[in-house]
């Protein structure tokens, strides 16, 4: 849980900082459930979705995914999901653990196809 505060204000402002329009689309998608509980915890205004063991069963909560900010992860490029995927911020903070520092935050719009098609391929257990 050290860093949770830090990474929810970033995911806010990224967040925040998107037209009204696409914030009315957007959903975050964090890739494992530390990220999600701390997102869910400090900004529960966020819909939060992931991937990552028992997130993964809860589903997109009826999100379209039409604009995503994700925390780490590539827009699912290798399944060419997202046309556009822009890094608009990066986690900071001195607390994390190693592997949660520097994660890029990005937004990915454009979809070829919708989230909930994908959603099957996002699922992570380990």
């Amino acid at each position: 849980m050290h860093g949770w505060p830090e990474l929810a204000r970033t995911v806010q402002r990224v967040y925040d900082g998107l037209p009204p329009k696409e914030r009315s689309q957007a959903v975050v998608l964090a890739s494992n459930y530390g990220e999600a509980s701390a997102i869910a915890y400090y900004t529960p205004r966020i819909p939060v979705i992931s991937g990552h063991n028992q997130f993964w069963l809860w589903g997109l909560h009826g999100d379209s995914g039409d604009v995503l900010v994700q925390i780490g992860g590539t827009c699912f490029a290798s399944q060419h999901v997202y046309q556009r995927r822009r890094v608009v911020a990066y986690t900071d903070s001195r607390w994390a653990i190693g592997f949660e520092q520097h994660v890029p935050i990005a937004i990915c719009s454009n979809p070829r196809e919708a989230l909930a098609m994908a959603w099957p391929r996002a699922r992570l257990y380990r």
